[in-house]
């Protein structure tokens, strides 16, 4: 009998393609799935000195949240006067080490809570955002910001160039780190600094993401990209942010050029093009609506307010199966993420289920419903929630510093 690290055996596990499965145990080596097994076969398989039975709870897939900016919470947490412009946010001068590490570890306890395994984030400061994250146990995809304006980091972009580059070499064998170069459309890098990225990119396979951060039409997302292309920083681990596909000239050169789109808010059109190969992700926008980063009420209220054209048990397969492996394919991360699969990274969630909801259709609900509410996390096989406590950080301690911080911007602004 082969000896493992860890047997779970929740009542449901769901899977893509509307597939829910009961009484089922997923088995543990190391930081990877080894076996999905009929419960009551797994201890005449199996031995292991951490079994856990999870009667009532149903099991995901650890989500991948695809876009995000770190210091934008804290500083929406801390007073609304900050600007919500990314490119006014980092150069805003109270920003700094201690303001990015705090705002990191705020804002991944709450991708913890909402299920998250995987993140992606951009931000000065990045050694003390990967560090922080390292610790915490989050897996991160990071942007590695080159930036034409002074801040607290760097003062212009042959300086922000050099530390990134100091960065990259320091974290680019990191299993749980990731890194690709962000693109701003309001500010693109001067062609120089774009043919020292095409270089990196080319050589190293690093990915580039183009982000629209003034929501630019398609005719001139479409001439950036062409400078992009020209300079062969296009390839089918480009991605880009804010884009919308309302032409079919366009959507022809995402699907022939497998460009993935991340957008904060989905469309019926979107759903439909998604089914023609388009790789289509969702990430949360607004942290004043959503203020918890929950990527699951995002998707719910995705799915209210536009009207989606889908029935509730064929959205989790949209927006929890196909969107979830879309975003770690986004991060280049789906080799090992995305999906509850044989050879994958133990990347788990459970959340309760209502005793009452025994039927299957209320079973897939409750993941939506319960959203938020997650009874527990596994990353890499290691234990992040446990029966509804986050065991990795004290929480009480961070509310002090953060406090601390609401004084400070107070007296200062």
């Amino acid at each position: 009998m082969e000896k493992v690290d860890k047997i779970l055996s929740p009542q449901w596990i769901y899977f893509n393609n509307e597939k829910i499965s009961e009484n089922y145990s997923i088995v543990i080596s190391g930081n990877i799935i080894i076996d999905i097994i009929p419960t009551d076969e797994v201890k005449h398989n199996y031995q292991t000195d951490s079994y856990s039975s999870l009667r009532g709870q149903i099991m995901y897939s650890g989500l991948v949240h695809p876009h995000g900016y770190i210091c934008e919470y804290l500083s929406r947490s801390v007073s609304e006067n900050f600007s919500m412009d990314i490119a006014k946010l980092f150069k805003n001068r109270i920003i700094n080490e201690e303001f990015v590490r705090l705002s990191t570890k705020i804002s991944i306890i709450k991708l913890f809570k909402s299920g998250v395994s995987s993140f992606s984030d951009i931000s000065i400061f990045p050694d003390e955002v990967l560090e922080t994250t390292n610790k915490l146990g989050m897996k991160v995809a990071f942007g590695l910001p080159i930036l034409n304006q002074s801040n607290n980091w760097s003062r212009d972009e042959n300086e922000s160039y050099k530390k990134c580059l100091s960065t990259f070499d320091k974290y680019k064998s990191h299993p749980n780190i990731r890194m690709f170069f962000p693109i701003f459309a309001s500010s693109i890098a001067s062609d120089k600094m774009l043919s020292n990225i095409s270089k990196i990119v080319n050589e190293l396979e690093v990915p580039v993401r183009l982000i629209n951060d003034t929501y630019l039409k398609v005719d001139k997302i479409a001439k950036i990209l062409d400078r992009l292309d020209s300079l062969n920083l296009i390839n089918d681990k480009f991605s880009c942010v804010n884009c919308s596909i309302d032409t079919k000239s366009f959507m022809k050169r995402i699907t022939e050029q497998k460009i993935n789109i991340i957008n904060s808010n989905i469309t019926n059109e979107d759903l439909k093009l998604m089914n023609k190969d388009l790789c289509l992700s969702i990430y949360i926008d607004d942290i004043k609506v959503n203020s918890d980063l929950n990527i699951v009420k995002k998707i719910e209220q995705n799915y209210f307010r536009k009207n989606i054209q889908i029935d509730e048990k064929k959205m989790l397969d949209v927006f929890i199966s196909k969107m979830n492996a879309n975003a770690a394919k986004a991060l280049n991360i789906y080799n090992s993420k995305g999906i509850i699969e044989i050879g994958k990274d133990a990347d788990l969630v459970s959340v309760s289920v209502n005793k009452l909801n025994i039927l299957e259709d209320d079973v897939a609900k409750s993941i939506l419903t319960k959203s938020g509410c997650c009874q527990n996390l596994w990353i890499s096989g290691k234990n992040i929630i446990k029966d509804g406590k986050l065991i990795t950080i004290n929480e009480n301690l961070l509310y002090d510093e953060l406090t601390k911080w609401k004084s400070r911007i107070k007296y200062e602004h």
